[in-house]
């Protein structure tokens, strides 16, 4: 009796295993979705270094008008000279890099 009932329930698991399948659904494709990227003008990019380098020299010049107030606290002519010497040394090339600054970030912004 026992044979008899596991052979009923046996038949009837794979009557839902084997039985009938379900349907095949076919899924509609979507088209891809269109990405606008936006770059950046090299002109743009240009500018930031730019800004960048003008950046490093002004923290340069500032640290020698640091040198140039320590040198007037202690009354050190010699000291304050030559930290005026540096800051003047370095402005042809600030006005420089000001210069190609100014340039590069009008056609940046012309590009806008």
């Amino acid at each position: 009796m026992a044979v008899v009932i596991v052979g009923w329930q046996l038949g009837e698991w794979s009557d839902t295993a084997g039985g009938d399948q379900p349907e095949s659904v076919a899924l509609a494709s979507t088209p891809p979705e269109t990405v606008t990227v936006e770059t950046v003008p090299d002109v743009c990019l240009e500018a930031l270094d730019l800004a960048e380098d003008l950046i490093e020299l002004s923290v340069e010049a500032m640290g020698h008008a640091g040198d140039a107030m320590a040198a007037v606290s202690t009354f050190d002519a010699d000291g304050i000279n030559a930290a005026s010497g540096e800051i003047e040394a370095m402005t042809p090339e600030v006005q420089l890099v000001r210069a190609a600054y100014d340039q590069a970030a009008g056609e940046c912004r012309a590009a806008a």
